[in-house]
This record gives structure tokens, sequence and C-alpha cells, in this order.
């Protein structure tokens, strides 16, 4: 047998090959990923709801007294990032007071800013988490049909960004010890 010809006979077995052991490797991978991206908005706002009631919970296990709700009150997914975005600029102003970090936060990143104004003793860990909590419920009603958010769980939202900003005026919280 020729070498050549066993060069090309390895290679046209070596194609399909690789194209089954691809296949099979990337398969379970690839279904993870579209899972993960959840393509039904339902589960989605329902996911968004669960989240800002619990972190509803958490804050209320905080206070000594609960946020109440007006169920009156109507409010929006731009509602929902307004309030945010107030909560962030109160955040970033607080960072430019004690830390000198521009508004932008380049070339910082979020993460070095909150630490740094743990360690100042500037803003509270746990109005960090809140903050953070609230960054990633923002997040989550942006990738939303505007329209399906409820209006109530919007209400809720607003109302966590409003004590979040509140929290972070009042600096940390009295240690325990």
């Amino acid at each position: 047998m020729d070498i050549d010809l066993i060069g090309q006979l390895m290679a046209e077995i070596a194609r399909p090959l690789i194209i089954i052991i691809l296949v099979v490797f990337l398969t379970p991978w690839l279904v993870k990923k579209r899972k993960q991206k959840g393509h039904n908005p339902v589960q989605n706002v329902a996911q968004f709801r669960s989240e800002v009631d619990r972190v509803m919970k958490r804050i209320n296990n905080v206070l000594d007294e609960p946020l109440l709700i007006d169920r009156d009150s109507t409010a929006s997914a731009d509602d929902i990032v307004d309030s945010w975005q107030k909560v962030d600029a109160q955040l970033k102003q607080i960072a430019f007071d004690y830390c000198q970090v521009k508004p932008d936060l380049k070339p910082y990143p979020i993460d070095y800013v909150l630490f740094e104004l743990e360690m100042k003793k500037k803003v509270g860990n746990t109005t960090i988490g809140f903050y953070q909590d609230l960054t990633k419920l923002k997040d989550m009603a942006v990738k939303l049909p505007a329209q399906e958010i409820p209006s109530l769980t919007a209400v809720r939202y607003c109302r966590l960004a409003e004590h979040v900003s509140k929290m972070l005026g009042q600096g940390p919280l009295p240690s325990l010890f």
C-alpha cells in the first residue's frame, strides 16, 4: 500500500469522526445554554416576581418596620430602571466623595469600589448586598417584555430601591458587637 493512499484514507475517516465527536460533546452544552437563556417570557416574569419577593423578605428581616406597599400604586419597567439609576448615581456619588473615584468608575470595577466603601465604613455590607440585588433584578427586568412586568412587582422594586437609597444615605448599620 502506498503511503499517500493511507494518508488519504485516514483523512477520509477522520473528518466524519471529528464531526460525530463534536456533535456528541457539544450537544449537551448547547442544550444547557439554550435552557439558561430562558426563552419563555412567562417563566422569566414569574422568576423576576419571585426574586423581587425574596429581596423584599430579606430587607424586611433587617428593618424594624417592614416596607409597606400601597396596592393602588402603579409602576412600570421604566420606573424600575429609573429607580435603579437613582440608587446607582447615589452610590457613585458616595464613591466620589470618599474614594475620589470618578462617577464613570473607570478604571475601577464596581466590586472594588464597594469593597473600598465598606472598608472605609461609608456603606455597610448589608446595604451593598441589597444594591447588588437591585442590580441583578434590574438586569432581569430589562430583558423582559416591558408590558409583561406586573405593576405591583414594579412598585415593590421601586420601594426597595427607595429604601436602599435611604440606607446608602445613613452609612453602615451600627455593629452588634
